[in-house]
């Protein structure tokens, strides 16, 4: 889960450190309208979030995985319009 990553965010942020999220999308795995909307909402929750980035998947890692006798899956890479579609779910829900 992500309980770990949340209680450092929180502890991050209560500090008074400023902070850009950034946040790896992965079609199919993380790409929900629910994913979105808790985006959404820690950007209401906390003052010190100076911005958002959303990270659509790339595959370039899977070819260095391979060479370092590593298994990544691999997903199919999101078009430009359908990260331009996240980014604008994300500013809907922070405006």
């Amino acid at each position: 889960g992500n309980e770990a990553i949340l209680e450092n965010l929180d502890a991050l942020l209560k500090s008074g450190a400023k902070v850009v999220l950034r946040c790896p999308i992965i079609p199919s795995v993380n790409d929900t309208d629910e994913h979105f909307e808790s985006i959404g909402r820690l950007a209401e929750k906390y003052d010190g979030i100076l911005a958002i980035e959303i990270e659509p998947y790339h595959s370039l890692g899977v070819n260095k995985s391979g060479k370092l006798s590593m298994n990544a899956e691999e997903f199919s890479m999101p078009s430009r319009e359908k990260s331009e579609k996240w980014i604008e779910k994300i500013n809907c829900l922070i405006l």
